[in-house]
């Protein structure tokens, strides 16, 4: 993967299973720090003080929908609990209509400790 800015660019590489497995059990770790946040303003700080990817999928404006493997819904961020939508399909990309707004929608299926997830960013278009 290769992020590039103004000034330079990064390559982040995964250079193992191994390494992807992690990554992707951080993720779970984090969606369920996500699924446990507080009401208020203040509540992300404590919990979410010790694990940037908890902090980035709470405080992204995309709504952010983790699917089980039976299309059970297992964790959203703020942003996907208050659209309230989302399902669990495996088209990579595609738009749609709901709540009078037209929206993007992104999947990616990936495993995680031998279980099929399906990861869904919801953005909104106009």
């Amino acid at each position: 993967m290769q992020l590039l800015t103004r000034e330079m660019s990064l390559t982040v590489a995964w250079s193992s299973a191994e390494t992807a497995e992690q990554a992707s059990t951080d993720l779970l770790r984090a969606f369920v720090l996500v699924s446990r946040r507080g009401a208020g303003s203040g509540s992300w700080a404590a919990p979410f003080r010790h694990d940037p990817i908890a902090f980035l999928l709470d405080s992204m404006s995309d709504a952010t929908n983790l699917w089980g493997p039976a299309g059970e819904l297992l964790y959203r961020n703020r942003a996907a609990a208050e659209l309230d939508i989302g399902y669990p399909s495996e088209a990579p990309i595609g738009t749609f209509f709901a709540l009078g707004r037209r929206l993007e929608r992104r999947t990616l299926s990936y495993c995680c400790n031998d279980r099929e997830l399906l990861l869904e960013i919801i953005h909104v278009l106009s």
